[in-house]
């Protein structure tokens, strides 16, 4: 029930720094092409299937994981990743962008302001489809406590946000929000919010999600497919 209280106060903090930023863009006007030219190039990777496949399989053995489980993470870190996953990732990303990577990525005003649209995009398209799921699967948690435990949206969020600053960024910004994605979902693990496919499809999701809106380059109000380059990848790690 906390995921359902929660979410239209997140949504409506997400809309209103979204508002900030349309008047600057250069591209403002066109965001509905880009909502679907990202979700199609995140949702639109050879991947997909074999991963939902392996997760569908691993769920069946979530029980017999849960039941072995070590204590995954120190107290401090597991309180680090709950708090993380929950909105604080979008706040980091946003964070990084709007400064240049703190002066290490240098660009100009437009295409910070673009680069940080995007980004909320991306963000809010992974929030409705985290949601969306939810509704439509009703898992009960391994606590008792909801039926919304698939896929786990803290893990969605920080996957997403890890992505897309790899794609857009590289690998000297995306490890280490990869890292903290991992301790985020860790973190749900061991709180026993979620089972372990939960997660394992929260970091896919939000990794396709990511990663497809990273591809995107805008230029006077258009859309297309950023140059390919060498990357680590996401989904392999997740």
């Amino acid at each position: 029930m906390t995921m359902y209280r929660s979410s239209p106060l997140r949504i409506l903090c997400l809309t209103l720094l979204l508002a900030a930023a349309l008047h600057a863009a250069e591209w403002g006007s066109s965001w509905p092409d880009h909502l679907w030219r990202g979700s199609a190039a995140g949702l639109n990777n050879p991947h997909l299937l074999f991963a939902a496949g392996a997760i569908a399989g691993l769920s069946a053995w979530d029980r017999d994981i849960r039941m072995a489980e070590p204590k995954l993470l120190p107290d401090a870190l597991a309180r680090f990743g709950k708090y993380y996953g929950f909105g604080t990732n979008y706040a980091a990303g946003s964070l990084f962008i709007l400064t240049d990577g703190l002066g290490g990525w240098p660009t100009s005003r437009s295409e910070r302001l673009d680069n940080w649209q995007t980004f909320s995009e991306s963000y809010a398209v992974n929030m409705a489809a985290t949601a969306a799921l939810k509704l439509v699967t009703r898992r009960l948690r391994p606590d008792g406590s909801g039926r919304d435990s698939f896929p786990s949206g803290h893990t969605s969020a920080s996957a997403c946000v890890a992505a897309h600053l790899n794609r857009r960024y590289g690998a000297a910004a995306g490890l280490p929000a990869a890292a903290a994605a991992l301790i985020a979902g860790a973190s749900r693990l061991q709180h026993q919010r979620h089972w372990f496919s939960d997660v394992l499809a929260g970091a896919l999701l939000g990794g396709l999600i990511g990663d497809g809106f990273g591809q995107l380059e805008r230029t006077s109000g258009r859309s297309s497919p950023a140059a390919m380059r060498w990357q680590f990848d996401l989904i392999l790690i997740f």
